[in-house]
């Protein structure tokens, strides 16, 4: 008996009653006061995306693309956006022919100083132009 109900729930809660992970290709995480972004990029989303071909002498989006979509998630994360500084823009590649662009900022500096340095914040921009939105949560403990 005690073997068939854990075989019914298994069948009705095939995730353990958690929610189901998606189908994640990449992940990438940023840590700004207490919160983490997380940025993951399903295979699906990613399977949209040009590739970018050996032949090609330039990826499918320009730099100053991905660095405009970059400026524009980071007005909707951060108000005070225009006091950061944007520190690089690169290129990282997943697999086979599939490339996305991390661009990275610093924050302002707080008027308080800190200890140690200031963490780079990376967003995550798609070679078909698309701002990865990312799941915004406490940092855990």
């Amino acid at each position: 008996m005690q073997k068939l109900l854990c075989l019914l729930l298994a069948l009705a809660f095939p995730s353990g009653g958690r929610e189901p992970v998606p189908d994640v290709a990449a992940s990438f995480a940023s840590y700004w006061e207490g919160k983490q972004y997380v940025f993951s990029i399903t295979r699906a989303q990613l399977g949209r995306t040009p590739d970018w071909k050996e032949t090609d002498l330039n990826p499918p989006l320009a730099m100053r693309r991905a660095m405009n979509a970059a400026s524009e998630e980071m007005k909707l994360l951060f108000n005070d956006w225009p006091k950061w500084e944007l520190l690089e823009i690169r290129l990282h590649h997943l697999r086979n022919r599939k490339w996305l662009y991390l661009v990275a900022y610093l924050p302002p500096m707080p008027t308080e100083g800190i200890k140690g340095h200031l963490p780079k914040f990376e967003v995550v921009i798609l070679l078909d132009g698309t701002a990865v939105k990312p799941q915004v949560r406490p940092i855990p403990k």
